[in-house]
């Protein structure tokens, strides 16, 4: 039978006539794909991240860890659906590579790479899974992507004098020695305001006096995974703060302060001191998992 002119014979070869030469084809050139568009990709993807709260974040914060103990794996603890999060991730960058690499071929659009391969899988699948092992950013740090209020564990036990002022329960500080601690910090000393109304002022709560900074989640994991024991932030809260009821008086510092990681605690935004600063309260949103 005449062969059709029309045919592309470079494609009839390789993709048709020779099934073995097809294939030591495809072996080779899914090395050299790999080897050129190896990227570095990230195991978590954008809308997982911010899945993970408060608790867990100060879980993992605060957990002892040494040698064979890492905050990676107190993470892994507090969410056991992470490496099946991250398994999923390098399957379906699998098939998109496998996807690209036979369109860069030459084949149809709706080709099926995985029946192509055939028995051959598990060569690509371990091409593959060398470059995953060098370009892969396991970036647990996202689950938290979301600002917290970071509150130094110190606290400040204020006594309050109980009294009537104009038909309603007023509260006025107590000048003792926790009051005398609280208002020597020098940075509580610059938020004048507040210290204004502790010594001269009345309050409608009560509480105990706070210092605390306002930072990223995920820049708390950062620098623990890297083996930082401190944070720095240039927007400090100060205020007097009632954690039963919520209730709190604040004052913002837009000043450096470095907190240490292990003298802190992450506030909870839903008694907290978070819900007292207008805009800042915690919006990540608690997502469904795999």
């Amino acid at each position: 039978m005449k062969e059709d002119p029309r045919a592309d014979p470079v494609e009839k070869d390789v993709y048709d006539d020779d099934t073995g030469v097809q294939m030591d084809v495809l072996l080779e050139e899914w090395e050299r794909f790999l080897n050129e568009t190896a990227q570095p990709f990230e195991l978590i993807p954008r809308d997982f991240h911010g899945v993970l709260d408060e608790k867990i974040l100060n879980n993992v914060k605060n957990s002892k860890w040494g040698g064979i103990v890492s905050y990676k794996a107190a993470i892994e603890g507090e969410y056991p659906d992470l490496k099946d999060l991250y398994a999923e991730q390098i399957y379906t960058r699998y098939n998109i590579s496998l996807y690209n690499f036979f369109q860069m071929m030459g084949f149809p659009k709706k080709t099926d790479a995985r029946a192509e391969v055939g028995e051959n899988d598990k060569y690509f699948w371990d091409e593959f899974m060398k470059r995953v092992n060098q370009n892969a950013v396991e970036n647990v740090w996202d689950l938290f992507d979301y600002q917290v209020a970071l509150v130094y564990a110190h606290l400040y036990p204020l006594t309050f004098e109980k009294s009537e002022f104009r038909g309603k329960t007023v509260y006025t500080v107590v000048k003792d020695g926790a009051y005398r601690s609280f208002t020597g910090v020098p940075i509580v000393k610059e938020a004048a305001f507040l210290v204004g109304k502790i010594d001269n002022g009345r309050f409608d709560h009560e509480g105990q006096g706070f210092i605390a900074i306002f930072v990223n989640g995920s820049d708390i994991i950062k620098n623990l995974m890297d083996g930082h024991g401190s944070i720095s932030a240039n927007a400090v809260c100060i205020g007097i703060h009632d954690w039963t009821t919520g209730a709190g008086t604040v004052q913002m510092i837009n000043k450096d302060l470095t907190m240490d990681l292990q003298a802190s605690y992450v506030d909870d935004p839903n008694m907290g001191i978070m819900r007292h600063r207008p805009g800042m309260r915690a919006r990540h949103d608690r997502k469904k998992v795999v």
